[in-house]
């Protein structure tokens, strides 16, 4: 099956010490990723055998001066070039290996239904969730849901996520801001 999406790790400088591990786990468990993977950074450069990291310097959001993490997050973002980013953080280590099929399977989905948002693990959103014809491994977070929005592991469309983000904005602002403009948006999210 085709992988039609790019993997995010978002992260900081500060958090470098972290970069071996994951990356080290990543391949052992996940040797089927194919393509870039992009290191959200803000002016570190880091390499790891047989994986393609482009680290994306973010520090060149905003010559000067420290950038948000909404600045960070959309200054990578919009490096990738497909839509469909799975979204996780450098401390999310690998601990068995990676269900490659099932998450292209869920990416394609992810695609051809014109989602904005699917969590890939089962917590971050409260509930209560709403069954779908659309998957049986699927289901509809709730409109008003408190973490509609959850930055834990997940597939996002970055053309329609992005308009959640405001520049000022750290991720708990995010998570909280974000999350009141997703009660207002009838955006698909899973």
């Amino acid at each position: 099956m085709k992988q039609n999406f790019t993997l995010l790790v978002n992260s900081t400088d500060s958090y470098s010490d972290c970069w071996e591990p994951f990356f080290k786990l990543m391949t052992a468990y996940w040797p089927e990723y194919e393509g870039p993977v992009y290191l959200n950074t803000e002016t570190k450069e880091f390499s790891y055998p047989g994986l393609n990291i482009i680290c994306s310097h973010s520090a060149d959001a905003s010559p000067g001066r420290r950038p948000t993490w909404t600045e960070c997050i959309t200054h990578t973002l919009n490096q990738i070039e497909t839509d469909t980013v799975l979204y996780v953080q450098e401390d999310y280590f690998f601990k068995s290996a990676v269900q490659h099929e099932a998450l292209c399977d869920l990416a394609n989905l992810f695609e051809r239904e014109k989602m904005t948002y699917m969590s890939i693990v089962d917590f971050g959103q409260r509930g209560p969730y709403q069954p779908t014809d659309i998957d049986k491994r699927l289901w509809k977070v709730d409109q008003k849901d408190r973490y509609r929005i959850s930055l834990q592991a997940c597939l996002i469309s970055k053309s329609r996520f992005m308009r959640y983000f405001r520049k000022h904005e750290n991720p708990w602002q995010f998570e909280f801001y974000g999350n009141k403009r997703a009660h207002r948006t009838p955006d698909k999210f899973y």
